[in-house]
């Protein structure tokens, strides 16, 4: 995960890894911290997929629009992603939390998913770095077409 400079595979692969988080909150017993969870991570993908649908592309009119609507595409990635300011890093922390007042010797467990999550937002980052570099270097953006 850390290699891939794919917007579209990176997301393929975070997204499974986030099953792992909603399969924890149901195995945790705790719904509405499941729901919570599921919520902001289905708004945060469909915004996403309509993004790259295309259904942005007509409000798009100069460049400084489609710079602005790169970095909200960048933001909903750092959002899965789930650094720490960010609403997903609360949702997921709190399915941990639950998890682990229901099963305490599971630790070393959530130790690799939480590894694993570090690995993610490693990743996220240095794809967020790569197309903020190529928004302000050049004038092609290659995300939106």
């Amino acid at each position: 995960m850390l290699i891939v400079l794919d917007l579209r595979y990176l997301i393929v692969v975070s997204s499974m890894a986030n099953n792992s988080f909603l399969l924890i909150g149901i195995m945790s017993g705790s719904l509405s911290r499941f729901f919570f969870f599921y919520v902001l991570y289905f708004l945060n993908i469909l915004l996403l997929l309509l993004a790259f649908k295309g259904l942005l592309k007509p409000l798009v009119c100069s460049s400084r629009d489609k710079a602005s609507i790169v970095l909200l595409l960048m933001v909903l990635l750092l959002n899965i992603a789930a650094l720490p300011p960010i609403p997903m890093f609360l949702a997921k922390f709190i399915v941990i939390y639950n998890y682990l007042i229901v099963s305490p010797l599971s630790l070393s467990f959530l130790i690799v998913l939480v590894l694993c999550n570090v690995a993610m937002i490693a990743s996220y980052c240095q794809l967020f770095i790569k197309y903020v570099t190529q928004i302000y270097s050049n004038s092609s953006f290659h995300l939106l077409y």
